[in-house]
């Protein structure tokens, strides 16, 4: 698609960023630079040319993108970063997909809930608690409720609470999470799974890409609300297309979003089905699921976001026509590995599994001598890989989720096991 060799500018030279190098390379005849604060980082050291420059540094970063004649700039699936990102192409006059009022609108959980309140989008009864969390005690509150921070992401700040002291410490928890020292308490909707459903937005034009099932890895408490499997597609993907894709669309387009991926996350109830949405992201997925598009579509969104921040067009309309929400009858599992704090000195079976005919790729995040620790417990730097698979029927994912748990052993110097909790895949399987 170049007729020039471009120059991309990266925020970011840490592992998140790796998988953009690599989409941006396939492109060809993208000159790729990456920038942040540490002298080196697994990114940088793929990149063409590698500055130390820190990301929040918009003043030298805009000089910078003068100097060198960059023509874009991009980051990996963090918000931390794309919030940098928003402010220096505001700066250099470099495009970028979102405006700051569309990112406040779909980022801040109250700010979504109105959107969702507005077009007929279902979600949780909130309860409007405000302030100080010792104040609580006249509210009328109907245990459990999720408390999280309004700004949060990455599941960071992020507790389920069964009584008022719960309540109490876990908003002030989420409370260290919020750059705007707010939170929000809803009902906790009780259920063994949720779905995610995810967009592309192109030129006004909204596709739907997928509509997953997803799966939290603590059942008991709630405490580890990262995910621990999800199915693609959804088991409800039909009913989500007649009764809410629609809603969803006119929100998109109500708020006028033309260009850019997003998200939206809901849980089921246990008891009744009904589908709460809860959270959206405008962005691409942190999971990171353009090798998924890759392998049934034959394109990646990552692709098309890196070619909006260029100046070019997204996808071509071959490109369009290969979208298919069903996956063309195939059935896609993404399992993650969640860890016990602890150092890891043994990691059996990861090579056995990546060499698996179904595996589409595994995305690994510890290596022996390094260490998860309790602080990064419920927060997505508590997953040790993801493996990513296709197969053809939900029987034969959960056939293959129990072949790779089986393979795995992560272990401490003690010969611990370091492994959270294995994948019990009769959840993939719901009564609603």
């Amino acid at each position: 698609m170049h007729s020039v060799r471009k120059r991309l500018l990266i925020l970011g030279g840490t592992s998140a960023s790796e998988g953009v190098v690599r989409e941006a390379r396939e492109l060809g005849g993208v000159y790729i630079i990456v920038a942040d604060d540490r002298k080196t980082g697994p990114a940088k050291e793929m990149a063409d040319e590698a500055v130390e420059i820190s990301t929040t540094n918009t003043e030298e970063l805009a000089a910078l993108v003068k100097e060198k004649g960059i023509d874009g700039v991009f980051c990996g699936p963090t918000e931390f970063n794309l919030m940098n990102v928003m402010r220096l192409c505001e700066a250099a006059d470099l495009p970028f997909y979102a405006s700051e009022q569309q990112w406040e609108q779909c980022s801040n959980k109250i700010s979504f809930r109105k959107l969702c309140k507005k077009y007929g989008i279902p979600c949780a009864p909130e309860y409007g608690l405000s302030g100080e969390a010792d104040s609580k005690e006249g509210i009328s509150v109907e245990y459990p409720v999720i408390v999280k921070p309004v700004d949060g992401c990455s599941s960071k700040g992020v507790r389920v609470c069964r009584n008022l002291d719960e309540l109490k410490e876990a908003y002030d928890f989420a409370l260290q999470y919020s750059a705007l020292k707010k939170v929000i308490v809803e009902k906790y909707i009780v259920g063994d799974y949720g779905i995610v459903c995810r967009y592309i937005a192109i030129q006004g034009r909204i596709y739907l890409l997928a509509v997953n099932d997803n799966y939290t890895a603590d059942t008991s408490n709630g405490e580890i609300m990262i995910t621990a499997a999800s199915l693609f597609p959804s088991r409800r993907i039909d009913e989500f297309i007649t009764n809410i894709h629609p809603k969803i669309v006119n929100m998109a387009r109500g708020i006028g979003i033309e260009n850019g991926a997003f998200f939206i996350q809901a849980r089921v109830d246990g008891e009744t089905g009904n589908i709460y949405f809860h959270d959206m992201g405008f962005r691409l997925s942190g999971g990171q699921l353009y090798p998924i598009y890759k392998t049934i579509y034959g394109f990646s969104d990552m692709k098309m976001m890196i070619r909006f921040a260029l100046g070019e067009p997204m996808a071509s309309e071959d490109e369009l026509l290969k979208i298919e929400p069903h996956f063309y009858g195939k059935v896609v599992g993404n399992l993650s590995i969640p860890l016990l704090p602890g150092v890891i000195r043994r990691i059996e079976g990861i090579e056995k599994i990546k060499k698996d005919e179904p595996v589409i790729d595994v995305l690994q995040y510890y290596h022996e001598g390094d260490e998860m620790t309790q602080e990064q417990t419920g927060t997505l730097m508590q997953l040790f890989c993801r493996i990513r698979f296709v197969v053809d029927s939900y029987e034969e994912a959960a056939e293959k989720m129990e072949y790779y748990q089986s393979c795995l052993n992560v272990t401490d110097g003690d010969g611990r096991d370091l492994i959270y909790r294995r994948f019990d895949t009769r959840r993939l399987f719901p009564s609603v």
